[in-house]
């Protein structure tokens, strides 16, 4: 009994958090407490009532996709301030983006909210968990009063303003031009702006009071009748149980898997001239990406520690490389490395941090090797080989094995041409090229054509993956 009341205090404790993250105003897409921590929280918390209730799962998927939205916020910034710093009276950018995120935030807070309550009402009404749930809460000192229908509305006016806020004020900022290009000479509205700001700062602030006083409120009366658990459980017919646990495992490994499938996307090389020809995939994002899936599948297969600690490693290491070869760029560029000795000696510390970090790139892709055929022999190769005789099973397996080692083997090429890519930079020389001007003269690496052998061997360790994996 102990037990379950600290888990119940916890679960609460986590909602609350999850509801102050939630409501703090957002200045075009700055968001001081990022919504996506609050979101995966929320989502993570209705996991257990998705697999029993109806309209959890679709709540659920609704936090997770605003979550990301959020996430997308982050490199949105980058992409403003980089278009800002070009053309310092470009507002237009933030504009655009601030209006398509408020947008679609609101439609994903619809569907959530909607989702949410009807879950909470479906649940209230079948089981014994009606005062809680479906009663009135106190929310003040007062003795004051909501009903969960008045704090369904609540909610849809409270996102729809917050959204709403967030936008409005951009618009102040729009270009305003006659037709023939020229900017109009009167009053310009954007003065108004830093104004509008703060008044609609202050607004969403007093609105997240009143909204996080309710739902806390609201969290707290349902967290202290301790019954949402148990209402949940209620609603499953017996013998389900393992049904739930095989689809619970089942949308684990999903998960798992398409995650192992987006990672090797992140391990193409973006680089462009205007941004200094820096790459803006940087590595330790893959790394990142193979982590959280092995973390979302340990409890269906057994994860050595070798695979986590070499994966930090990686990461660890790429982003030290990162910032060498930012550092780099921004001091000399491949130019430099040309005929200045000065340069190619601050460039010899890119190359021992890229060599470590094929090093354990190779030896992530070797753990993560042996995890991949301890969890296809678990599941995959068992469901497919059920109705089959032992010998077509042991082939079976064998044939995946093969195929997990070589998606490692691809996993170490894609590793290893990107080392060869920085190594070969290192004797830079010139090479002449037919311009509309004449001839011209451009810097290449030994090898000039040898970025394609890095595109194709990436290309390849992605296209596997995706084979490997939707076979899986």
């Amino acid at each position: 009994m102990t037990e379950k009341i600290k888990n119940r205090d916890y679960t609460s404790l986590l909602l609350v958090l999850a509801t102050v993250f939630l409501i703090n105003p957002v200045v075009r897409v700055v968001d001081i407490l990022p919504d996506f921590i609050a979101c995966f929280i929320i989502s993570k918390y209705l996991t257990y009532a998705a697999d029993r209730v109806p309209y959890f799962e679709e709540a659920k998927q609704a936090f997770i996709k605003l979550g990301f939205v959020s996430l997308a916020k982050i490199p949105a910034f980058f992409i403003i301030s980089y278009a800002h710093s070009v053309n310092v009276s470009d507002y237009d950018t933030s504009v655009l983006f601030t209006f398509a995120f408020s947008v679609i935030e609101i439609v994903l807070f619809y569907f959530a909210i909607k989702n949410l309550f009807s879950g909470l009402f479906y649940l209230g009404e079948r089981s014994n968990c009606t005062k809680s749930i479906l009663g009135q809460f106190k929310f003040s000192k007062s003795g004051r009063s909501m009903t969960p229908e008045m704090l369904e509305i609540f909610c849809f006016v409270y996102a729809f303003l917050r959204c709403a806020l967030t936008a409005l004020p951009e618009m102040l900022l729009l270009s305003r031009t006659s037709d023939g290009g020229a900017h109009l000479p009167y009053y310009n509205p954007a003065r108004l702006y830093p104004y509008t700001i703060i008044l609609t700062v202050i607004g969403t602030l007093v609105l997240a009071v009143l909204f996080a006083k309710r739902v806390i409120a609201y969290i707290r009366a349902v967290s202290d009748e301790g019954c949402f658990t148990a209402a949940c459980d209620s609603l499953v017919a017996p013998g389900r149980e393992s049904e739930i646990t095989k689809r619970r495992t089942s949308k684990e490994l999903c998960f798992g898997l398409t995650l192992l499938t987006i990672a090797p996307v992140l391990t193409l090389d973006l680089c462009f001239d205007n941004f200094n020809d820096v790459n803006l995939l940087p590595h330790f994002l893959f790394g990142g990406f193979v982590i959280l899936a092995l973390f979302s599948m340990r409890r269906v297969a057994k994860i050595e520690r070798g695979a986590y600690i070499s994966l930090i490693v990686f990461c660890i290491i790429a982003i030290i490389t990162y910032g060498l070869e930012i550092n780099f760029l921004d001091t000399y560029g491949y130019e430099a490395l040309v005929d200045d000795n000065i340069a190619k000696s601050a460039y010899s510390p890119v190359i021992i941090a890229a060599a470590a970090e094929f090093v354990a790139q190779a030896a992530a892709a070797f753990f993560v090797s042996k995890f991949l055929i301890s969890l296809a022999k678990v599941h995959v190769c068992a469901a497919h080989a059920d109705n089959q005789a032992s010998v077509a099973r042991v082939s079976f397996e064998k044939k995946m094995k093969i195929k997990i080692y070589l998606l490692g083997g691809f996993m170490t090429l894609s590793g290893i041409s990107k080392f060869a890519d920085t190594l070969q930079r290192y004797f830079s020389d010139l090479t002449l090229v037919a311009t509309n001007d004449g001839i011209g003269n451009i810097v290449s690496g030994l090898i000039p054509w040898f970025g394609m052998i890095v595109f194709i061997c990436t290309a390849i360790y992605i296209g596997y993956s995706m084979y490997l994996f939707s076979l899986m």
